[in-house]
């Protein structure tokens, strides 16, 4: 599979990635610290994201999710402290939401859209996003 193919792959997949952190974000809100395994598969998918975004050249999705990452690694680290508050719920659900608005200008890539946003700037936004949600 060559690179444009593969880049095309991780767009196609970006939706059912975002729904992931969306629920594990939503996950962690109602559990809290009452079950770390929630914080850390919360952690896990922004990490995987924010890698792999990165290694298809998508800089503009790893970004947040590198912030997202970090908030949370601190969150696991200091999770023994009661006296620490890293970052509110209301911090990391915007975060995840400028995830999903970001991701959702990679509709169309590949396919030759208008404005070139990608690596190689050859991503096209077109209308709706990924998502046809109106909310964002």
């Amino acid at each position: 599979m060559g690179e444009q193919a593969l880049r095309q792959a991780f767009v196609a997949a970006l939706p059912d990635r975002i729904v992931g952190l969306e629920m594990a974000y939503e996950n962690w809100r109602l559990a809290q610290q009452d079950e770390p395994q929630v914080l850390e598969e919360f952690y896990r998918l922004s990490h995987n994201l924010a890698g792999a975004a990165a290694l298809y050249g998508f800089e503009q999705v790893s970004a947040p999710c590198r912030v997202l990452e970090c908030y949370l690694l601190e969150m696991m680290r200091s999770a023994d402290d009661p006296h620490t508050d890293v970052c509110s719920s209301d911090c990391l659900g915007h975060l995840v939401a400028a995830i999903r608005c970001v991701a959702r200008q990679l509709n169309g890539y590949g396919k030759g859209g208008e404005s070139g946003s990608g690596p190689s700037g050859d991503v096209g936004v077109k209308g709706g996003g990924l998502f046809s949600s109106p909310q964002n």
